[in-house]
């Protein structure tokens, strides 16, 4: 009854009215206890009502309908009960739900979405059938939270490739206005990914997380490949690819921007960023009959900039007005050509940034601080891990705004075994330790900043991991052979806060071992007791106490001693 219930339309709710509202539903021992304190509440509209009814028919079917003995069961439950986490959080959330603007979909909209998608994946999971395959090329409208200053379900679309295999991660176009025509896009090995809205979003903030989540949410169901992930946009959409490309350097491997609107005369502040894009290829189409660009004198200066400043740049120039119909519809041979050329690189040597705002204070391994924040300039900076483990910090136009820097290290930048140096002009801040993160101080005063310390790569590299497993034989031939030097087998690494510690080197039985962390400079943070026997299952380390950085375990079985890296990320 409840999972018939579930999965009625609005209208028959209006027949069923005085029992929805007065019905009672029992939280599933997984839901966090103050969300499940909401449904005491009555609910407040009719929307509200359906929403209580399909946490009773979604708990009903997790708990008492599913084999969660499946492994295919176990890998998308955790997505499952986020989606009940939604309706939970949407409960009675606003009357008026004035969350929701002209550009969004309303939540009664959502709510449709997220019922087709919750019923496309527990009608497979009940009979026990895995629903990879069933994805191949399908169009999936999805359902994601928008939390921080919203708190609103948000909708977007997707669509696998027909060759996608959930073994093998796949590469990731999203768009943000107009996108490729989905039969073109399916026969590609990409996943289309579109941030669906009803007209013009015109806050950036939003717009710029909104992205965000959609890529993050789209990963725990396929398998995405992170450093894979390309952005593309039509009109204002191109200029919001743009944006996010010189905001967020470390989230794309390429930019498309297809007939953009982002003039010097409209954004005088944000058009010099565009020369900070040296490590990410970006693809410039513009139209001849396009006034944007047919009135833009000189007509080329977007591309002759970007090109003078040392970023990796292409123009296409087609002979339409302003359309996206040559790389969208016509043919996505030009767009898929493009992406097919770049990967993006992590751990750049150089990095050439601007800080508009302490929330883009992030780009790739480095982290500004600012003293002033009021808007008024942008302080730009440039970072070089050099040879001979030496840093090179050159502050650039309004530098004297910025207070100092976090580092993020890595065996791709320096070498981590040896002191790294860290200089600005004449001046050294650091000679020392190659830690995880290393922070100096270039002027004196409070810096403030956007405290990332996982950025999207890294999160979306521990959800393939954790949910589907390594995704390439490569890849799972070289985590073996390092596993078999080493002697310790750590996953997942970096980790959340759990992980689990394995040691190969000594044969199942019952000799006793022991198990100590430490942090990066050395200092006793855990001894855990072990036999080899349990050694050799594997020992789960919970870090939830412990800080985000570098950690080292050191295991001692018999009379060896070994140790690996850990990197906890929160």
């Amino acid at each position: 009854m409840h999972a018939r219930i579930a999965y009625l339309t609005i209208l028959g709710l209006f027949c069923f009215g005085s029992t929805l509202f007065s019905q009672t539903v029992t939280p599933s021992s997984w839901v966090p206890l103050t969300l499940g304190a909401k449904l005491n509440q009555t609910p407040l509209t009719l929307t509200d009502a359906q929403i209580k009814t399909l946490i009773d028919g979604y708990q009903h079917d997790i708990d008492d309908s599913l084999d969660q003995d499946l492994a295919i069961v176990k890998r998308i439950l955790p997505q499952l009960k986020e989606n009940v986490i939604m309706l939970y959080n949407e409960y009675n959330l606003d009357h008026n739900r004035s969350a929701y603007e002209a550009a969004d979909f309303t939540a009664t909209e959502c709510l449709g979405v997220l019922q087709t998608d919750m019923n496309f994946y527990i009608t497979r999971l009940k009979r026990g059938v895995s629903p990879d395959f069933a994805v191949r090329g399908m169009y999936m409208p999805k359902v994601f939270w928008l939390g921080y200053t919203w708190n609103q379900m948000c909708e977007y679309t997707s669509r696998a490739p027909i060759t996608y295999d959930p073994a093998i991660s796949s590469p990731l176009i999203i768009s943000s206005q107009d996108n490729p025509t989905d039969n073109l896009v399916q026969e590609t090995p990409y996943i289309l990914v579109r941030s669906f809205k009803k007209g013009y979003q015109n806050n950036d903030v939003k717009e710029e997380i909104k992205n965000r989540e959609i890529i993050v949410d789209i990963a725990k169901d396929l398998n995405v490949d992170p450093f894979r992930i390309f952005a593309t946009g039509f009109s204002k959409g191109g200029q919001q690819t743009l944006k996010l490309g010189f905001r967020y350097q470390d989230w794309f491997a390429g930019l498309i921007s297809v007939h953009n609107d982002f003039m010097v005369a409209n954004f005088p502040m944000q058009w010099p960023l565009l020369g900070n894009l040296i490590n990410t290829p970006t693809l410039l189409e513009h139209g001849s009959g396009d006034d944007y660009y047919y009135n833009n004198l000189p007509r080329d200066t977007m591309y002759h900039f970007m090109l003078a400043s040392g970023c990796p740049v292409e123009q296409y120039i087609d002979g339409n007005g302003h359309t996206a119909d040559k790389p969208f519809r016509d043919s996505i041979a030009l767009l898929i050509g493009f992406c097919d050329k770049a990967t993006m690189n992590p751990y750049p040597k150089v990095v050439l940034h601007t800080v508009e705002h302490p929330r883009y204070s992030r780009a790739f391994w480095t982290n500004a601080k600012l003293l002033v924040t009021d808007g008024t300039v942008y302080p730009q900076y440039r970072v070089e891990a050099k040879d001979s483990n030496i840093i090179e910090i050159t502050l650039l136009q309004h530098g004297e705004r910025i207070q100092g820097f976090d580092f993020y290290l890595s065996d791709q930048l320096v070498d981590m075994a040896k002191p790294v140096k860290i200089v600005h002009g004449t001046d050294t801040l650091y000679n020392g330790t190659a830690g995880f993160r290393v922070t100096v101080t270039v002027n004196p005063g409070t810096g403030s900043d956007a405290k990332i310390v996982g950025l999207l790569w890294q999160i979306l590299d521990n959800t393939r991991k954790t949910i589907f497993g390594y995704t390439t034989a490569s890849e799972q031939a070289a985590t073996a052979a390092n596993d078999a030097s080493a002697g310790i087998a750590v996953f997942p690494n970096p980790f959340n806060p759990l992980t689990r510690i394995t040691a190969h080197w000594q044969a199942v039985g019952s000799e006793k071992a022991q198990i100590t962390i430490y942090s990066i400079h050395g200092k006793l943070v855990q001894s855990i007791p072990a036999t080899s026997r349990q050694l050799s299952a594997g020992v789960t380390w919970d870090a939830a106490a412990m800080p985000s950085g570098t950690y080292i375990v050191k295991i001692a079985m018999g009379n060896q001693v070994k140790s690996a890296r850990l990197v906890l990320m929160k």
